[in-house]
This record gives C-alpha cells, structure tokens and sequence, in this order.
C-alpha cells in the first residue's frame, strides 16, 4: 500500500506562518470532516435505534441528525465524495461516476478554499481508506493538503494515523477529512442486511468515540465541529448501490438544521461548512447550487 505524504506530521507541528495573512484570519473551528463510505441510511437509523451507535448518538444530541439525498449524479464513491468535497455537481467537476470521471478541476475543493484564504495559518488533511477512487478526484487539490495518507486500508490501519495526525494538530487551525471505506466493502462482500455490514458501521462509531476521546485529551473538542457524513447509500438487502441516494448527516455542531422546506442535499454540505469557517458564499466562483444548513442561513426553498 503506497503512501503520498506531502509533509510529515512531525513537520506540520512546525511549520511557519507565512502569506500575509492577518490575525484577523485565524480559522475560529477547527473541522473534521467524516464519511463512513456506503453507510446506508435506513440501516444506520436501526442500529441507532438498538441503541449500538453511542458516540454518534452523542454528536446528535449535540448538534443534529439530518436525512439528506444525493440528486444529479450516480450514487457511488467518486461522484459522491466530490459533490462532498467541493460543493458542486458533475456539470461543475465532471464527475459522473466512478467510470466517468476526471480530477475535481483546480481550485474547487475545501482544501484549497481554505488555503487560498488562509495560508499557512491553516492545515489540511485527508487520510482515507480507498486509493484511487479519492486520489483521483483529488489530484488537483493535493498540493494544497498538508498531509494526505490515501490508500487502500481498513480503520484498523488508518485510525491510529488519524488519531497522530490530530495529536500533532492541537495547536494549529485545521480541517481534516477522515474516510472509513469499511462499511463499502462489507456491503459488497456480505449485503446491507448481513450481520458484517452492521459490524463495519459500528466499528466505525468506535473510531467516532477515540477521535472525539483524542480532542478532548487534547483540550481541543470544544472549538472541533465535526460533520459524519457518507458519500452514497446501499440498495436494500443487496450487494450494491446502483440505487441509493438516501443518505444522512450527523453532527455536533449546534447551528445546523433541517431546512425548513424541502430535503437537506448533499451539495448543501459544503456551503455549510464554509459559511461556518466564515466564508461569504455570494462571492465564491462558480456559485455554489447548494444552501447552508445554519439555522441563521436563509437559502431558497427547495421542493
């Protein structure tokens, strides 16, 4: 399993603030950004319901738990984690697929938004679990992530690297995306309804509690809004998601809600997330589709 590694954790602790950039800038929340790949909504509420959920029923009942559906392109990894990352749809990044598909174009993801306007007195990571359905996608924006960990691995593997990286962390603004591909590939190997799946997505509530365990030995969960979050569904009892655009959104973060008309999109995570890192969303180019989820937020109503 290969690793990119743009800089090294040890450097990251160290880097230098450079760019111009005013005090005034400094990111006020740190952002953790998670998808449990393939998490299918309807078996994730029953599992919530039996009570095996715990950690994400904490960041619920701290913040909100959104049904959320994926409109306008196909309900797969790659499509699904670049309307994730950058905001925008297939007509914007030209991701339709995991068959078609080209590099989110430059510029247009969260790292680099974040780079732009902050410099170096933000860091960036993403350490995911699939290598090439997301180095793909990300390939324009690597230069602009701190620290990318992408390969083929399960969370036995990458959680520990996720729990370092937020430990080297603790004194810089940062925004990580973690990805945990274990539910995916459970789903494909077993089925949605198979005992494995079920185990995959509690597996990946365990990660859950060490992260958030890790911010808090660190003083640091209270400024840490963290969004879970999953790129597409699973078609019920079957080993594929052809057809699955019901997915979810869970939260700590307090300001978010259910729109009040309409079904919350999956394009309207990434305006919520920026507009809570104070980014104007009238003035970023292309124009984002997608409304935020902040209660204050007054978006267009959505059928």
């Amino acid at each position: 399993m290969k690793l990119r590694q743009i800089i090294s954790i040890a450097a990251l602790t160290g880097a230098l603030l450079w760019g111009g950039v005013s005090s005034q800038s400094l990111l006020e929340w740190n952002v953790i950004l998670i998808s449990w790949d393939g998490a299918q909504r309807a078996h994730l509420e029953e599992l919530r319901e039996h009570g095996v959920l715990p950690n994400l029923e904490a960041l619920a009942a701290a913040g909100a738990a959104l049904p959320m559906e994926i409109r306008g392109h196909a309900t797969d990894t790659k499509a699904g984690h670049a309307e994730m990352l950058s905001g925008y749809g297939p007509q914007v990044t030209g991701i339709f697929s995991n068959r078609y598909y080209q590099a989110i174009p430059e510029g247009l993801t969260i790292f680099e938004r974040l780079k732009a306007r902050f410099g170096q007195q933000s860091s960036t990571v993403a350490i995911a679990g699939k290598r090439s359905n997301i180095i793909e996608i990300l390939e324009n924006a690597l230069a602009e992530i701190d620290l990318a960990l992408i390969r083929s691995a399960h969370a036995a593997l990458n959680g520990p690297v996720m729990l370092r990286a937020l430990r080297s962390l603790k004194d810089r603004a940062f925004f990580a995306f973690f990805h945990f591909s274990d539910p995916d590939h459970a789903g494909h190997t077993y089925g949605e309804n198979s005992q494995e799946y079920s185990e995959a997505i509690t597996l990946c509530d365990l990660w859950l509690g060490r992260i958030v365990a890790t911010l808090q030995e660190l003083g640091i969960f209270d400024k840490t809004l963290i969004y879970v979050t999953t790129d597409h569904g699973f078609d019920e009892g079957r080993k594929t998601h052809s057809n699955a655009p019901e997915i979810w959104l869970v939260t700590n973060d307090p300001a978010v809600a259910s729109p009040e008309e309409g079904i919350a999109l999956q394009g309207d995570i990434v305006p919520t997330i920026l507009e809570r890192l104070g980014f104007e969303l009238g003035a970023l180019e292309p124009s984002l589709p997608g409304r935020s989820l902040l209660k204050k937020a007054v978006g267009a109503s959505r059928p």
